[in-house]
């Protein structure tokens, strides 16, 4: 099943993801859904507000490029870190 098929919400995964810093310039963050998962907030990664809208504008191929950035490489980590969480 294609990721955006998946609807999986969790406000508490999204207040997670969004204590991180950007993952571009370290700043505050908000939490950027991957491409085409808006309804997935388990595919989501930690983004400052002017670097989400320039995910959104570039489109998010080109966005990691530019950025020597790989979603998923950041979504299994950040993932991983929240489970880590939920065992303390």
């Amino acid at each position: 099943m294609h990721p955006k098929q998946l609807t999986h919400r969790n406000k508490k995964y999204l207040d997670f993801v969004k204590t991180k810093p950007c993952l571009i310039c370290g700043n505050s963050s908000d939490a950027h859904h991957k491409e085409h998962a808006n309804r997935n907030d388990f595919l989501a990664v930690p983004l400052c507000r002017g670097h989400h809208s320039q995910a959104h504008s570039t489109g998010c191929k080109r966005f990691e490029e530019e950025n020597n950035l790989e979603y998923w490489h950041e979504i299994i980590n950040l993932m991983a870190e929240y489970i880590g969480t939920l065992d303390s």
